[in-house]
């Protein structure tokens, strides 16, 4: 709890500041720890720093950083009550492989596996960074 709170006075200071949005490094491994040990279990944590933000900027947004199998993707979106904006990993695997095979089938395949977000909530889809060769 007195983690949490000290988040919570983090978030609001930097949203006093006008800041728009946040990130959140490792989204999945914060959702397992915040779940001790279960991700699905802390997925609470999204929601809770989702209402937080919108509290004080119902205008600003929460990116996750998330590698999981895409069909997880879902729990991470929520009803649109955890994080606005997931980074697409899948996709970017999927893409460098491509890349690397010269083959466009790993794309397209990653494309076509790809759920769709619920309304107001995107992917973040890249082309190179830092974690791509994870």
């Amino acid at each position: 709890p007195a983690v949490i709170k000290e988040v919570e006075n983090i978030v609001i200071f930097w949203l006093k500041l006008g800041v728009s949005g946040f990130r959140l490094d490792a989204a999945s491994h914060l959702t397992k720890q915040a779940g001790r040990g279960e991700e699905k279990r802390g997925l609470w944590l999204l929601e809770h720093l989702r209402r937080l933000i919108e509290r004080h900027n119902p205008q600003a947004i929460l990116i996750g950083e998330v590698d999981v199998e895409v069909a997880e993707y879902r729990d991470y979106f929520g009803d649109n009550n955890r994080l606005n904006m997931v980074l697409n990993f899948w996709l970017n695997k999927n893409f460098y492989v491509s890349l690397a095979s010269k083959n466009a089938r790993p794309l397209i395949d990653a494309i076509t596996k790809t759920i769709v977000p619920p309304d107001a909530c995107c992917f973040a889809n890249w082309l190179r960074n830092h974690d791509e060769l994870d």
